[in-house]
């Protein structure tokens, strides 16, 4: 399993979940997926070529179409091959090589988008200026770049250049 996880190449916090066996009725099959869609480490599943269509529409349909995924097929013997994309992607690739749905499948599923990878727009000048208004200015500098990630002297410049008086 740590050899489809390392050939992969998805990057997971932790450690990846192994799932198994997607169930084979649909309706179970995406309320079963719905409550993994939020785990944040890579989700390995078992897919047989029977139903590897069917898992991997559902996936596209409760993980969205740009959740990145790899195919392991046919993994230790002669036709082994990997595919890797977004699920949009590797659905289509599937679905137009009868090749590709031949076999035994591992298909992994990057886990979702870490809280703290998400981004949320800020004015910072604003920010700065909430700050100012309740600390001194080395403080405000400080606690405002650890926030934002931006350097100290974006806004000590901006500080400064919002004391010029306007012509």
């Amino acid at each position: 399993m740590q050899g489809v996880v390392g050939a992969g190449g998805l990057e997971t916090p932790g450690y990846p979940i192994f799932a198994g066996f997607p169930p084979r009725n649909t309706a179970q099959r995406q309320s079963w997926m719905q409550t993994l869609a939020s785990q944040e480490s890579t989700l390995i599943f078992y897919e047989s070529c029977h139903r590897v269509v069917d898992s991997l529409s559902d996936m596209l349909l409760v993980f969205g179409p740009t959740r990145e995924g790899v195919i392991a097929r046919e993994l230790t013997k002669l036709h082994e091959t990997f595919l890797r994309g977004s699920l949009e992607l590797l659905i289509e690739r599937v679905q137009e090589d009868a090749n590709q749905r031949k076999g035994e499948f591992v298909i992994l599923i990057a886990g979702a988008a870490c809280q703290s990878e998400q981004r949320v727009e800020v004015d910072v000048e604003q920010m700065l200026v909430t700050l100012l208004a309740e600390l001194p200015l080395k403080q405000a500098v400080a606690l405002a770049s650890k926030m934002t990630g931006m350097k100290k002297i974006i806004y000590i410049n901006r500080h400064l250049r919002s004391l010029r008086p306007k012509l």
